[in-house]
């Protein structure tokens, strides 16, 4: 898998460091990386034993993602163009598929905000 696949869907990527990888993502924010055998299992075990800073990366990976953050913006303002009711919501700590991997009250209140604009706009 390249590293572009990997962090275009928002997972977590661990991988050896290379010179040039600075060119793409910023080591230990956009990608986790490690320099030898025992830098690797140690990254592992940190990786593993918080969340909040892996997804932190994996969220900063996502977001370095080319062209992602340009189709969203893209979107925002052509439905403002049309005057069209737009509502954008952020997750800021949610993990990619956060709506079945994060039991949250944000994730939660996040998830009911949904359903009410289905209820709204979408029964008749």
């Amino acid at each position: 898998m390249r590293l572009f696949e990997a962090t275009g869907v928002g997972a977590f990527l661990l991988t050896d460091f290379k010179d040039n990888l600075h060119t793409l993502f910023a080591p230990d924010r956009e990608v986790a990386v490690w320099r030898s055998v025992e830098d690797c299992l140690k990254a592992i075990d940190h990786a593993l034993g918080n969340d909040a800073a892996r997804q932190t990366i994996a969220r900063a990976g996502q977001d370095q993602f080319a062209g992602l953050n340009d189709a969203l913006d893209r979107f925002v303002a052509k439905a403002l163009a049309r005057n069209l009711p737009i509502t954008v919501v952020n997750h800021a700590t949610g993990p990619h598929a956060f709506d079945t991997a994060d039991d949250s009250e944000t994730t939660r209140g996040i998830i009911r905000s949904i359903l009410g604009f289905f209820r709204l706009h979408l029964l008749v």
